[in-house]
């Protein structure tokens, strides 16, 4: 499944990292610490804001579930270290071997399978639904300004026998669309632009500059009569990508 993930993604010519954790291995790391059963859910999400409120962020939050400073404090130092480290920090730990090996192999074979794969063990990657069982992942863009995940999944081995009363494994994968376009909009104007214009209101030619600037570094010009040596003249000048806006209507971008 990652394996198709990877090459849809290459197929849209956007360049990815994949971020891949198992919740037994994170479990095992938050129970050795004292953490409850009924509770661990709770610290999951919390340990799932880690990259948007810090370490002390999380630390304070989980502290306020009764739990004891030094606990919470050597978890999440903990959780911040395997980050940094990798699966081998955990080698010396009560999580148990199988789970690592089954990690590496995973990833071991996505690399022999697309050896230029960008996969990496994350072990605060928890994705916050509950009916996760095991493995979660997310895909991030590599190379662009743009922070949210462009998908991800896990297995769910518990799902159809609550619904179904069957008991049936499986795993899913979603491409966040919004996401997907939004990076290849950035991708696509990704260097230095040239605005030109003509016959358009000044208004409207600075209203399209506001709404590009957001995502690129653009300068703006009027149409000139030889318009050749004009476009020779801004590729001269390290412009790379050419925006018309001639009457109003902005052209797709074009490159120089």
């Amino acid at each position: 499944l990652l394996i198709t993930a990877i090459d849809a993604y290459k197929a849209l010519g956007i360049d990815v990292a994949i971020a891949i954790n198992n919740r037994q291995i994170l479990e095992s790391v938050i129970k050795s610490y004292g953490v409850k059963d009924d509770d661990i859910s709770k610290i999951n999400i919390s340990l799932d804001k880690l990259d948007k409120i810090g370490a002390e962020g999380v630390i304070q939050e989980v502290c306020q579930r009764g739990y004891a400073l030094s606990n919470v404090t050597g978890l999440v130092e903990t959780i911040v270290q395997v980050r940094k480290e990798g699966i081998s920090a955990l080698s010396n730990t009560k999580v148990e071997s199988s789970l690592l090996q089954d990690m590496q192999t995973v990833i071991d074979s996505i690399k022999n399978l697309r050896p230029d794969a960008d996969i990496y063990f994350d072990i605060a990657i928890v994705r916050g639904q509950g009916y996760y069982t095991s493995y979660v992942y997310e895909v991030y863009a590599k190379g662009v300004s743009f922070r949210s995940a462009l998908g991800g999944g896990g297995r769910y081995d518990r799902m159809i026998q609550d619904f179904c009363g069957v008991s049936v494994p499986a795993v899913g994968f979603s491409i966040g669309l919004d996401s997907v376009m939004a990076v290849m909009d950035r991708q696509i104007l990704s260097d230095k632009v040239a605005l030109v214009y003509s016959n358009t209101d000044i208004v409207d030619v600075l209203r399209a500059k506001d709404d590009i600037i957001k995502r690129n570094d653009v300068a703006i010009f009027a149409k000139q009569k030889n318009f050749k040596a004009q476009l020779d003249k801004l590729k001269s000048n390290g412009y790379a990508v050419l925006l018309k806006l001639e009457n109003g209507v902005l052209s797709q971008p074009i490159d120089l």
